[in-house]
């Protein structure tokens, strides 16, 4: 059986946060349309192939600055790594691990390493916040830095 491909889970985990992502026209080879990947149109791009679809994301280096999301925080702008421990100090999630790959973000926002040992609370909360949680090169997705779309 195929393993799915990192772009592949990335739409998948986007699916209950409404990940929005733009669909290349086959023939053509240019950006089409922007869509809103939820449970309730996915099927919109199901059937095209996965490298005519990039998702619309946060990178990891957004993790330090500060960034709305509409239906979160009631669209007030937030530190996504400061609200991330916020959230697991508050709900009893974090432990002396997690509080070490969070505030390894905050010294190093670009780096992946530390992602792959997220516990799932963290990694379901960056998913809703649209972030690049797959490591998707930059030629695989489009930053949603400064496009307000969320």
């Amino acid at each position: 059986m195929k393993q799915p491909t990192n772009l592949e889970l990335t739409l998948c985990d986007g699916l209950p946060w409404g990940l929005k992502v733009d669909l290349m026209h086959p023939q053509n080879n240019d950006w089409m349309e922007r869509k809103y990947l939820a449970h309730h149109n996915v099927k919109e791009v199901f059937g095209y192939p996965a490298h005519l679809i990039k998702p619309i994301v946060f990178p990891l280096s957004a993790l330090t600055k500060e960034i709305t999301i509409s239906d979160y925080n009631d669209g007030k702008p937030f530190v996504p790594i400061y609200e991330a421990l916020d959230h697991g100090q508050k709900e009893g999630y974090m432990n002396a691990e997690d509080r070490d790959i969070l505030c390894y973000f905050v010294i190093n926002p670009f780096g992946w390493k530390g992602l792959d040992k997220a516990p799932q609370w963290l990694f379901g909360l960056l998913n809703q916040w649209h972030f690049n949680t797959r490591n998707l090169s930059e030629t695989e997705f489009i930053n949603a830095e400064g496009l307000n779309i969320y």
